[in-house]
C-alpha cells in the first residue's frame, strides 16, 4: 500500500520525524553522522520509539494524521540499515489511536504499546508484530476513565514485560497516578497496580504522577522515575522502588 510518504520535508504547518544514525568511536569524544532521513506526509506525524531488529534493520513506531483512518492512528515502519523503507503499516480503528512505545521481544516479535479509543473507552493498547508487521495478538485494557497510557517498558530477566504509565484515579479524584503492569510475551496480564498520593478531594489539590522510565534491578525489584506536581506548583522528579 502506497501512503504517499515523503522522505523530504514539506512546506506548511506539520510535524514530521527524523531518524539520525551516529557512529560512536571508542577513542573519540564525538559521534560521526552516518545518515539521517526525514519521513513525513501532508499532515502531522511523530515518532516515539526506534528499536533494532535481529538482522540490523530498524523498527520505527509512532503516530500519524497524514495516513490515518480516524484523527490519529498508529504508524510503524521497518527501515533498512541506510534508512530506506522496507515496509510501513497503519494500525488502529475509526477513532483516535496513538503509539507511545515499541520494544523488541526476542523469540516473539516487536511489542507495540499505546492508547486507543477505537477498541475501548480510552484504553491501554498492546499488540505484537511479526517480522512483516502482521499482528500476532492484540489487547486493549481500560480503567474505565481515560487510560492507562503507557510511557515506558522493559524486559525482565524472566522474559516478561514491565510497563509503566499513567492512569486516572477513581471518580472521586481523577488525578493521574502511576500505573504499572506485567505482561507475558503472549499478552497475558500477570498483574497491574495503580499507585499515587493525593492531598485533597478537589482536582486542583491533587498530586499527579507521570512516570517516564521503568527498569528491573539486579535484586529483582522495580525502579520507577518520572515527574510529579500539584496543580499550581512546579514539576519535580520522583524515584520509587517497588518489590
Amino acid at each position: 500500500m502506497s501512503l504517499g510518504l515523503s522522505a523530504h520535508g514539506r512546506a506548511g504547518l506539520q510535524f514530521s520525524f527524523c531518524i539520525v544514525l551516529l557512529f560512536l568511536s571508542p577513542i573519540a569524544i564525538w559521534a560521526q553522522l552516518t545518515w539521517s532521513r526525514i519521513y513525513s506526509g501532508p499532515d502531522w506525524d511523530s515518532i516515539c520509539s526506534v528499536v533494532e531488529t535481529t538482522d540490523g534493520n530498524l523498527i520505527a513506531a509512532g503516530t500519524t494524521r497524514s495516513f490515518s483512518a480516524g484523527d490519529w492512528d498508529g504508524w510503524v515502519l521497518r527501515l533498512d540499515s541506510t534508512g530506506e523503507i522496507i515496509w510501513q503499516h497503519i494500525y488502529g480503528g475509526p477513532m483516535d489511536d496513538e503509539i507511545t512505545q515499541a520494544l523488541s521481544v526476542p523469540g516473539y516479535g516487536y511489542l507495540v504499546l499505546g492508547y486507543t479509543e477505537s477498541f475501548g473507552p480510552g484504553s491501554f493498547w498492546a499488540f505484537m508484530l511479526d517480522e512483516e508487521g502482521s499482528i500476532l495478538w492484540e489487547r486493549a485494557l481500560s480503567d474505565g476513565y481515560g487510560g492507562p497510557v503507557p510511557n515506558s517498558a522493559t524486559i525482565t530477566e524472566e522474559g516478561t514485560i514491565l510497563i509503566a504509565g499513567t492512569a486516572e484515579g477513581d471518580g472521586n479524584d481523577r488525578c493521574y497516578d502511576i500505573w504499572i503492569c506485567e505482561l507475558t510475551p503472549d499478552g497475558t496480564v500477570l498483574w497491574q497496580k495503580t499507585l499515587g498520593h493525593h492531598w485533597g478531594p478537589d482536582f486542583w489539590e491533587c498530586r499527579e504522577f507521570w512516570p517516564s522510565a521503568v527498569r528491573q534491578l539486579r535484586d529483582g525489584g522495580i525502579i520507577l522515575s518520572g515527574g510529579t506536581f500539584i496543580w499550581g506548583s512546579q514539576t519535580t522528579w520522583f524515584v520509587a522502588k517497588l518489590d
